[in-house]
């Protein structure tokens, strides 16, 4: 079983977002950007954790990384 990436998508940002993002400074559009990173990684876990119950932490913490990082699944 082959595990590719999707096609890339080009989408548009809508006009009144990228106006929004223009104000932010570069250090507050970062911060935005580690903070959309770390919640996708907290429910990712979330949702991990409900579906398999009887993993430990070390488990939960590699299958978030794999998920995010587009691994092939550990055998």
């Amino acid at each position: 079983m082959s595990t590719r990436r999707p096609p890339l998508r080009i989408e548009q940002l809508d006009p009144q977002v990228v106006a929004i993002l223009r104000t932010k400074s570069p250090i507050e559009r970062c911060q935005m950007a580690f903070e959309s990173n770390r919640l996708v990684r907290e429910r990712l876990r979330a949702y991990l954790r409900y579906e398999h119950p009887d993993w430990d932490d070390s488990q939960l913490a590699a299958e978030v990384a794999r998920r995010v990082l587009w691994t092939k699944p550990m055998s």
